[in-house]
């Protein structure tokens, strides 16, 4: 595993970014934005859109399901990018940069690596850029390579760090995570498992440690917040169970094995002091386990709620003030209230997921499989609110930032502006 850096970067600091922004605003920097949580700040968003009043839609280079990110909030004089990938079947990987207000490309990146064997669903784009105030970075899965790339905002090349080769049956899919001045990658695959952190800015790694391999794990690592003491790095594969890490040294805090029998391909998701996470087999056996954190250093994690029923195999749970949103890959949607395990909703939709759901302004929106998005009501009830047609298939899941919907299917990317 080697890094190589191409050149100096973007003087930046996170620390001065953040503290300039307005209250209020937010970027989405990762898959399912801030912490992994699916849970955006945004108001004013729309519930039902046509394609006359979508506010721009672009073209991608080739095709991908990794969902967009966002940096910059838009306001003042710094603009606000969206950062999209793609990739053709001849092993052609693209990164691109679109200004969010109007949908301008600003500039793009192509990279060669030889294609690698992979599910028929799946995509050489699969896995979803992080970005933060110095850049914004890719995971690409190829035969005998597996790279970490770095960028500057302005699309000038950073580092580059090769993971090793990477072996999984199904081809590759989780993605990186961008905190505390590291990006964290968690390379659960059949061969050689490992996390692994790299410093953002000079692309040499600070920490790693092993993991049991088994079965490839398609989960990106989560955030967990309890109350009154430090963010730690949540990840959940099926050989290692939960593990909760110090994102600074790498240090496993605590962990929880034995609890997720099967792969894991959707991620983790937490709230306050509570991480869930979903295993399965693609059929029968799917389980989601809540887990409450320990209340003190040096405690034990305990499971809280264990659920088997009309479960998503693909995508994420969503937690929210107490309610646990899962939408399962058959579009059965349900609302669960987290402390006690009682069904407070459940709903179909008539439509097949892969993407995941996202929570705005009260609403949920999930892009369909067939490019439809769903909007419910994240109230007392299950209640459907539209379906947007995109016109295209896609497998990702919405991003939401600088008062926009960022919604991508296989060969494009669309915006919808909030009032």
């Amino acid at each position: 595993m080697t890094a190589t850096r191409h050149g100096p970067r973007l003087a930046a600091c996170l620390l001065a970014a953040t503290a300039a922004l307005p209250a209020g605003a937010q970027e989405w920097t990762r898959f399912r934005g801030p912490g992994g949580s699916g849970v955006a700040t945004a108001t004013g968003l729309p519930a039902r859109w046509t394609a006359q009043t979508v506010t721009w839609k672009a073209d991608l280079p080739a095709g991908g399901h990794a969902s967009p990110v966002v940096w910059g909030n838009g306001t003042g004089a710094g603009k606000a990018r969206v950062f999209a990938t793609a990739a053709d079947a001849e092993g052609n990987r693209f990164i691109l940069c679109f200004d969010a207000a109007d949908g301008r490309e600003l500039w793009r990146r192509q990279l060669a690596l030889a294609p690698l064997r992979q599910h028929r669903d799946n995509s050489l784009a699969a896995s979803t850029p992080a970005c933060d105030a110095d850049g914004v970075y890719c995971l690409w899965p190829g035969a005998g390579k597996y790279l970490l790339t770095a960028f500057t905002h302005d699309g000038k090349p950073a580092w580059t760090y090769d993971l090793g080769g990477f072996s999984g049956d199904h081809g590759a899919g989780t993605s990186p995570v961008a905190c505390g001045g590291l990006v964290i990658v968690a390379n659960d695959q059949t061969g050689k498992s490992f996390a692994i952190a790299i410093d953002a800015r000079t692309g040499a790694k600070r920490w790693q440690f092993d993991r049991k391999s088994g079965q490839t794990t398609y989960a990106t690592a989560c955030l967990l917040q309890p109350r009154g003491a430090a963010k730690l790095l949540v990840l959940a594969n099926g050989p290692s169970g939960f593990a909760a890490v110090d994102i600074p040294t790498g240090l496993v805090k605590w962990e929880l094995p034995g609890v997720l029998p099967h792969r894991c391909v959707a991620s983790p998701a937490a709230d306050g002091d509570m991480v869930v996470a979903v295993c399965g087999t693609g059929g029968r056996g799917t389980r989601l386990v809540a887990v409450k954190a320990p209340a003190a250093e040096g405690g034990k994690p305990q499971v809280a709620l264990e659920l088997t029923a009309d479960l998503p195999y693909v995508p994420t749970p969503l937690v929210k003030d107490g309610r646990l949103y899962t939408w399962s890959d058959r579009g059965v949607v349900t609302c669960v209230d987290l402390a006690g395990g009682k069904t407070i909703w459940q709903g179909k939709t008539g439509a097949a997921f892969y993407g995941s759901p996202v929570w705005a302004d009260g609403k949920l929106y999930c892009i369909a499989r067939n490019g439809d998005v769903h909007v419910l009501a994240a109230g007392g009830n299950f209640e459907p609110l539209a379906v947007n047609p995109l016109g295209e298939k896609s497998f990702a899941t919405p991003a939401v930032a600088a008062g926009r919907l960022l919604l991508r299917t296989w060969s494009k990317l669309f915006c919808v502006a909030g009032k």
